[in-house]
């Protein structure tokens, strides 16, 4: 017996850590989960909306020198250009007008048939020379020889030891017979892009479709020779750099002709997590700590009052109801020690009283008592709660409740006489525990209507006939199901409890049908049944009582007739 104490409290302190620390480390989890979602969640938008910002800002300088290129393209003309300052004027002043409209401010060059330079916006003669050398092999070669298009390329201008890049985008200028008359195009710098971008909170690169880039907000991820580093090529999503780790979006523009990256740096926000995660693990470690002792001290406690209930239930059913429970639990167990104090009490007096009246009416109540409610249904009730606890711990709080319920309705001194609705709540609460003790195997349904819910009828009459149904009709396999219904039948009412058990043998049926007819027949094999029907006749009359139908192996069904009048008898006090 103490082996098994002791693997019941270890089970015990196991099932409560498992219920304790589970909760807390899914919390830990979820935790984590917040706080690392929302900040990188965060990260992932920001930098996907600055791509986009980008995008736009690209796409619009795009078009805008596009449209403006081909507008120049289709109303300039090159002799009338070089031999009229007015029309020179005129062209320049539209040039300018456009220049100064955009908040990019390119510069604008044109060149003649043999790339030389006739008119230019740019006043640095450095960056103006640098970009007039690299037009022919960087530019020239990939313009579209028609009306109507143009072609870019990223060059890069030598301006004293600085770098500058500009993007150039440009298209011809045709003469007679569509033969080449010039060149024109737009300089776009790398700093006034720059400036167009300063408000998003992510690092630029962008390169044309050979890698070359033309801005960088970050020098440090421009590679040799002006090109994008070969670690960044193809990156799209978080990745480890030498400078940490980035998450990294990159996207073409519709056009084909650039490729923008988009870095945000996440390394603080990883080092910060692991930071709080340190911190929440000790946090953790100490808090189990703390369960472990708790648990034990719960496990040891609950034990010991079960134990005691148990061994309290043992002794009275030897007979002995002198011992009584002493538990400060303040829960349900103080509960069922109060109520089984408070019962082993009534049926103290009540046997006093009946030694008082005489020997037989003693046997009579003490019997009727036994057969509402026994020590043997109380002690297998906490035997079964006691291995709940390891398997089903909101079972067994279920049913320690109920039984707490049971034991007062069954003490409770009001009256004999009760609405049915309240004694059917005791029946659902005996059946919960008998579901509970049962499982599966045990099914059952109540069908009252409503206008019989105020009926009265005497108090605990059909907890006797539902607990022969379950001790009896139990099948080895297969599902018992026990109904109990209530109807009008005539001048009566009838309860009918049916179950779908193996029925009653004929030999068995007419011996309990000739005790029903006959009350001085021997009965203490049938004194359940018995009660109930003396009962119902001693309060009601001849005329009413209990009857049988039965099919052997198809299930029994036990009816209860009471008159429809219920007032015309019965003990009410």
């Amino acid at each position: 017996m103490n082996g098994q104490q002791t693997r019941f409290r270890d089970d015990l302190r196991k099932l409560l850590l498992l219920y304790a620390l589970a909760p807390l480390l899914a919390a830990v989890i979820a935790l984590f989960g917040v706080l690392g979602y929302i900040p990188l969640k965060n990260v992932v938008h920001g930098t996907t909306d600055d791509l986009r910002l980008a995008e736009r800002a690209f796409a619009q300088q795009w078009r805008s020198m596009e449209e403006e290129l081909l507008a120049i393209q289709r109303v300039l003309d090159l002799s009338t250009f070089r031999s009229s300052i007015a029309y020179q004027a005129s062209v320049k002043e539209g040039i300018y007008q456009y220049i100064n409209n955009n908040e990019a401010r390119p510069q604008f060059f044109l060149l003649d048939a043999d790339e030389q330079l006739i008119f230019s916006t740019q006043s640095n003669q450095s960056v103006r020379r640098s970009v007039q050398d690299s037009f022919h092999w960087r530019l020239v070669n990939n313009l579209p020889a028609a009306r109507g298009a143009v072609a870019s390329a990223v060059v890069r201008a030598e301006v004293g030891v600085s770098t500058i890049s500009n993007m150039l985008i440009g298209c011809r200028l045709f003469g007679a017979e569509d033969q080449t008359e010039g060149y024109i195009c737009f300089a776009l710098g790398e700093s006034q892009m720059h400036s167009l971008l300063k408000q998003c909170a992510s690092s630029f690169i962008v390169t044309d479709r050979f890698d070359s880039v033309f801005l960088g907000t970050d020098s440090a991820f421009v590679g040799d020779f002006g090109k994008l580093r070969g670690d960044l090529s193809g990156a799209n999503g978080f990745k480890a750099l030498r400078e940490g780790m980035f998450y990294i979006r990159a996207e073409g523009t519709d056009n084909g002709l650039l490729q923008i990256y988009a870095m945000s740096e996440c390394g603080s926000i990883l080092g910060t997590l692991l930071l709080l995660a340190v911190l929440v693990l000790v946090f953790f470690g100490a808090f189990a700590i703390l369960i472990l002792v708790s648990t034990e001290r719960v496990a040891d406690q609950k034990t010991r009052i079960i134990d005691e209930i148990a061994a309290a239930c043992n002794k009275v059913q030897q007979g002995d109801l002198n011992t009584e429970l002493s538990i400060s639990s303040n829960d349900e167990f103080q509960i069922i020690a109060q109520a089984y104090n408070s019962m082993l009490c009534s049926m103290r007096e009540l046997i006093s009283r009946s030694v008082e009246l005489g020997h037989e009416t003693a046997v009579s109540k003490v019997r009727q008592l036994e057969s509402q409610f026994n020590p043997h249904f109380l002690f297998n009730t906490l035997e079964n709660v006691r291995f709940m606890i390891r398997m089903n711990p909101k079972g067994a709080d279920r049913a320690l409740v109920n039984l707490s319920s049971l034991l007062r309705y069954s003490i409770h001194n009001s009256g004999m006489i009760v609405p049915l609705h309240e004694d059917l709540a005791y029946v659902r609460s005996y059946m919960e525990i008998l579901e509970m003790r049962f499982g599966e195997r045990l099914r059952y349904r109540v069908d009252v209507p409503k206008e019989l819910e105020t009926f009265s009828i005497p108090k605990l009459i059909t907890q006797p006939i539902i607990e022969n149904a379950a001790k009896y009709g139990m099948r080895k396999n297969g599902v018992l199901c026990v109904e109990l219904c209530a109807y009008f039948e005539g001048d009566q009412v009838i309860l009918r409890v049916r179950d779908n058990g193996q029925g009653i043998e004929p030999d068995m049926l007419k011996r309990l049908q000739s005790c029903l007819a006959d009350a001085s027949e021997e009965r203490d094999e049938h004194f359940g049944i018995m009660n109930v029907h003396d009962r119902i006749r001693l309060m009601y009359g001849d005329a009413y009582g209990i009857s049988i139908e039965t099919r052997p192996g198809e299930g029994t069904a036990v009816l209860l007739h009471f008159p429809r009048d219920c007032d015309r008898g019965g003990d009410k006090t």
